[in-house]
């Protein structure tokens, strides 16, 4: 609307200094000049306000919400514990209910080991020296980065196995991110 209004008096002032010219009521000179300034100030203030509508219309990005874009989740560590284990027995961590999330991390041992992530059911099955099925795991290994997707939210653990001749220290670092499968 303000626009229209700039306009019209801008053309009225045109016209009207026009005019006064022709008719010789007001010299040329100063006709000239008053037009030239209607059309200045009416180029003017139809640029100021379009670069204010255009201002208006800009995204703003405020430091907080740039930083928020940028901030990464922290991991959510499930087990960081290193333990010594005898030649031929085994160490069990109970891992929590997980499903749906990525597991990573790194399992690492100074003698060889055998490592499985199991259900409760699987672990209770591994005790009794029974063959068990497992989702992720490795063999004879003295340094192993994990990844595991679980099959389904259940809880989980990971048995450690000393296959070594003497005893084994081994650190696990277990650790989720919040990253979902698919």
């Amino acid at each position: 609307m303000l626009r229209i209004a700039v306009i019209v008096i801008s053309i009225v002032g045109i016209v009207a200094f026009l005019v006064l010219g022709i008719l010789a009521t007001v010299p040329w000179q100063v006709s000239g000049i008053m037009i030239t300034v209607f059309i200045g100030v009416a180029s003017l203030v139809l640029t100021y306000l379009s670069k204010e509508k255009a201002h208006v219309k800009e995204p703003q990005i405020t430091e907080k919400a740039a930083t928020k874009q940028t901030v990464l989740p922290k991991p959510h560590v499930i087990v960081d514990e290193t333990s010594a284990i005898r030649r031929g027995d085994y160490a069990a961590h109970d891992l929590g209910e997980q499903g749906a999330v990525e597991i990573k991390g790194e399992i690492s041992s100074n003698e060889p080991v055998n490592f499985y992530f199991l259900t409760q059911y699987g672990l209770n099955r591994y005790k009794e020296l029974e063959e068990c099925s497992y989702e992720c795991g490795s063999e004879r290994s003295l340094k192993s980065s994990v990844s595991f997707f679980p099959s389904r939210t259940v809880t989980w653990y990971l048995a450690v196995e000393n296959v070594g001749k003497k005893q084994a220290t081994v650190h696990v670092y277990l650790y989720t991110e919040g990253r979902t499968k698919g």
